[in-house]
């Protein structure tokens, strides 16, 4: 049997199961952080840890970024217009898209200063 698990939008979601006989773990799906403590298998009574048994990768199918197909600058504007349509206030969506556009300014930052960490660890000294 394979694990349980799910792909979609370009990721192979993989959720907590037993390493032995496959069997989900009864823990609630699609958790940012699966639990660490040793977790007893309901099935075959194997003992494992939910967490390193949990795993999100890409599934080989590169999907473009919706910003860059509509471009950095007019993304906040489209997020804006779309959170609206769904039912949020102007000043909802708002404080949402300035949320997020926050967070996606620092992700960048971090990626930028770990290429900059490596190649610097590259150089021969």
């Amino acid at each position: 049997m394979g694990s349980p698990g799910h792909t979609d939008f370009g990721y192979y979601t993989i959720f907590p199961h037993c390493p032995y006989c496959k069997a989900e773990a009864r823990i609630k799906r699609w958790q940012r952080h699966y639990p660490t403590e040793s977790y007893d298998c309901p099935v075959c009574g194997t003992q494992y840890v939910p967490a390193e048994a949990a795993s999100t990768t890409t599934d080989g199918m590169e999907l473009p970024n919706l910003r860059d197909l509509i471009g950095r600058v007019q993304f906040p504007s489209f997020a804006k217009t779309y959170l609206k349509q769904q039912g949020l206030s102007d000043l909802e969506a708002a404080k949402i898209v300035f949320a997020t556009e926050l967070r996606e300014a620092e992700h960048q930052h971090t990626i930028t200063e770990a290429r900059v960490a490596e190649k610097d660890s590259d150089r021969p000294t």
